[in-house]
């Protein structure tokens, strides 16, 4: 989703118009309205009412190397590497968005990729895909902090999803990521609920905290709805 405001509190429908006054602030070009919220609780039916989505977010964390899942045949699992295979991930990231959203989001996704791509070269990070044949269906990078390594932006074809590819993605990263012996912990941010949750939970990463919550809402664009997508399995 891009951007966020991040509040030590729980949702307080009171608070909201400052919160979003505070967001335009910092980022008045943004097409999305976002706000992080390190508390579980309070008023989130009172957000959902004034037209706000509310989902929860949990922090998953393993410290071992995840299940391992096998991938269908014909589903090739690799870093990616050259210009070709960097093309990809952004109309990967825009595949089940309406038409209204193809504009707002595909410069997000662009400039996300070349974002990762820039980590990837340093060394610090690895994107991984899983291709059929030359098309990218699934994306999942990994980034190492420290003692930590945290998955992120991790996406899925809709025709391709709940056949265990990302979850072949998610050990094929964690492998990489253990292979520096100062990682001790796998960490992914997941929505509660979704597909991905319950795949990440199959795989041995575990709640590492109380959950958080999210409110996002779309913005009217020069009389264009430009709402907010699910473009992935989790958010990360």
């Amino acid at each position: 989703m891009g951007n966020f405001l991040l509040v030590p509190s729980s949702a307080r429908a009171d608070e909201v118009d400052r919160w979003v006054r505070c967001f335009e602030e910092e980022l008045p070009e943004a097409h999305h309205r976002t706000v992080d919220l390190t508390r579980a609780g309070g008023d989130t039916e009172a957000c959902a009412a004034r037209g706000w989505d509310v989902a929860p977010e949990v922090d998953l964390t393993t410290a071992v190397l995840p299940v391992a899942a096998d991938a269908p045949d014909g589903i090739q699992l690799c870093p990616l590497r050259g210009n070709d295979d960097w093309e990809q991930p952004a109309h990967l990231g825009v595949s089940s968005a309406s038409e209204a959203e193809d504009a707002c989001l595909l410069v997000f996704e662009r400039r996300r990729a070349a974002a990762q791509r820039g980590l990837v070269e340093s060394g610090r990070a690895r994107c991984f895909g899983a291709f059929d044949g030359d098309g990218l269906v699934t994306r999942l990078g990994l980034v190492r902090l420290g003692d930590r390594a945290r998955y992120q932006d991790v996406a899925t074809l809709e025709s391709y999803r709940r056949q265990g590819i990302a979850g072949a993605l998610v050990r094929a990263a964690g492998e990489w990521a253990l292979e520096d012996p100062s990682v001790g912990q796998l960490v992914i941010v997941a929505a509660g609920g979704r597909t991905g949750h319950r795949t990440l939970r199959a795989g041995r990463l575990r709640r590492g905290g109380p959950a958080r919550w999210r409110l996002a809402r779309s913005r009217l664009i020069r009389g264009v709805e430009c709402p907010l997508s699910d473009v992935g399995e989790w958010a990360l």
